[in-house]
Order: structure tokens, then C-alpha cells, then sequence
């Protein structure tokens, strides 16, 4: 019996097979990574965002009364995300995931804290007025 034909086709499905078998692999490690690279790059933003807030917060705190307007990004790895500011500290976090960036506002303590506003507009304002400190859209 001869099977030449046989065994080259044989060869052949292997050889299509094992491609597939390595092409699904690194479409699967491929998203793996992506997913994680997306989670960090969120808190990465959430965090300036944060960051920015508080100096810009304190600057404002060296105003007799006045207000600022910053530009901020509209969303954090393609998440919106919401800011909120309180006696507490100011919290930036994600409106769908579980990622946030708490700061306290140790150098504003004197002053009453309050605010919030979303991303989506790309813009917060912050207001002084006496010993009130103002968050809003």
C-alpha cells in the first residue's frame, strides 16, 4: 500500500491546525493584556485627575474669592467618571467600574468643602467665596 498522498495531506491538516491553535493563543493573551493595560491606564488617569484637582484646590485657597476653570479629560480609558469633593477629601472615581482615587485635603482643613461634577462636560469649576471652597460643573 502506498499513502504518499495520504500523509502529505494528513501533514498538511496538522500543520493548519497547530497555526490555529497558536493564533487563538495569542489572541487570547493579546486581550489578557490589554484588559489590565486598560485598567491601569483608568486609575493612571483617575489619579492626575485627582492630582490636578488638589493643586488647583489649593491654589484657590490662596485666593481672597475667585474662581477657576479647568479642562479635564472627558473619560478615563474610555469610562466616564465623576468627581466629588467633601470635608473628607476628594474622591475622583469610575461611574461604571470599582476604580477610584481618594486624596485627603489636609491643607484645606478651615474651609467648607463641597461639590461634584461629572467628566463628560470636559470642564470643572472651582469657586471661592470666604471660607466656602465650591465644586461644580
Amino acid at each position: 500500500m502506498n499513502l504518499k498522498g495520504q500523509n502529505v495531506a494528513i501533514e498538511q491538516i496538522l500543520v493548519f491546525v497547530a497555526g490555529v491553535s497558536m493564533f487563538l493563543v495569542f489572541i487570547g493573551v493579546f486581550q489578557s493584556y490589554q484588559g489590565s493595560y486598560g485598567e491601569l491606564a483608568k486609575k493612571d488617569v483617575l489619579d492626575s485627575v485627582a492630582n490636578l484637582l488638589y493643586g488647583e484646590l489649593v491654589k484657590v485657597s490662596g485666593l481672597e474669592n475667585g474662581t477657576l476653570e479647568l479642562a479635564i479629560p472627558r473619560d478615563a480609558a474610555g469610562e466616564e467618571y465623576q468627581i466629588r469633593l467633601s470635608a473628607d477629601g476628594l474622591n475622583v472615581s469610575g461611574l461604571l467600574s470599582q476604580e477610584y482615587s481618594f486624596t485627603t485635603v489636609r491643607a484645606l482643613d478651615g474651609f467648607q468643602l463641597d461639590g461634584r461634577a461629572a467628566s463628560l462636560h470636559g470642564r470643572v469649576t472651582i469657586n471661592r467665596r470666604d471660607t466656602k471652597i465650591i465644586l461644580f460643573q
